[in-house]
Formats: C-alpha cells, sequence, structure tokens
C-alpha cells in the first residue's frame, strides 16, 4: 500500500499566524463595506511582503487612516516575529539543539573538576562573566529613614493650611 502524503504548504509571513489571523479579524470588524475589506487585506498583504508604498496608493480617506492606526501594531508584531526566529536559530545551530541535560553532564563525571568542566563546556557564557567582576568594594549599611522624618522632609518648606473661618 503506498499513502500519499501531502506536505503542510505554509505561507512565510514575517508575523506569527495568530497575530495575521488578528489583523484579519480586526479588519472585519472595522470595515464594513466588501470592496474596502478586499482592499485593505490587499494593502495587508503587500506591507507584509514588504512594499510599503502600496496600501497608501490603494486606500482613501478613513481606510488609509485605519490602515496607518494598525501599521504600528504590525510592526511591533513583525519585531517580535524576527526575535522568535533568531532565537529558534541559535537554538538550532547549537551542537545539542538547545537542549542539554544535567544528568547526562553529570552521570559521567566523578569528580568536581569533571563536573565543573562539564558544566563549564555546557554553559560557557555563565562562566565568562566572572572574569569581568573586579574585586568587592566594601558596602556600609545604611538604615532606611523612618517614615517620621520622610514625612517631615516631604513637608517641610510647605506653607500650612490653616482653618479659616467662613463668612
Amino acid at each position: 500500500m503506498s499513502q500519499n502524503i501531502q506536505k503542510k504548504h505554509t505561507v512565510t509571513r514575517p508575523v506569527s499566524e495568530k497575530a495575521y489571523n488578528g489583523f484579519v479579524d480586526r479588519i472585519n470588524a472595522v470595515i464594513h463595506d466588501p470592496e474596502g475589506r478586499v482592499l485593505m487585506l490587499d494593502a495587508l498583504e503587500h506591507y507584509l511582503a514588504g512594499d510599503a508604498t502600496y496600501y497608501a496608493e490603494s486606500l482613501h480617506g478613513g481606510m488609509l487612516m485605519a490602515f496607518e492606526m494598525l501599521i504600528f501594531e504590525i510592526d511591533r508584531a513583525m519585531e517580535r516575529s524576527a526575535r522568535a526566529r533568531r532565537r529558534r536559530q541559535r537554538r538550532v545551530a547549537e551542537p545539542t539543539g538547545g537542549a542539554v541535560s544535567t544528568k547526562d553532564l553529570l552521570s559521567s563525571a566523578k569528580t568536581f573538576e569533571e563536573v565543573f568542566a562539564a558544566l563549564h563546556n555546557a554553559f560557557p557564557s555563565a562562566f565568562d562573566k566572572e572574569s569581568d567582576v573586579g574585586p568587592e568594594e566594601p558596602q556600609t549599611f545604611v538604615p532606611p529613614a523612618s517614615r517620621r522624618s520622610r514625612r517631615a522632609k516631604a513637608l517641610s518648606g510647605r506653607k500650612k493650611n490653616r482653618w479659616q473661618r467662613i463668612g
């Protein structure tokens, strides 16, 4: 028996599917004119594809203003997605695939030096920060001021309001 395995057709956009669906739902909720919806969705597709001038040419009046208000959120979603893609690329590029099992690291180590070396190899950035630290300066303990003294300091210099007779 041969099975027909269909590849999932993926559309690569600079935003997540959730964000894209949110933008489409928002456009559908705000624009009631069917032709206006088509124009707004077309402008969204072009903006996501990188054509930042298309929407200004195709939209007019209130739709142009509405889309320009939406651009701020679209740009933020694009930045979020770009950061997520960079994180994923770093995880994939790591030799262990991003997951380091402490149990696997420590199971083969017998002495403290071996444990330290294994952890240093697995997490080099955690150990590099210690070399930048200089000698510690002695810190003196300064007790916080009492509530009464803080209140007196805040009220100093103010003119007192005194009750006066009415009429």
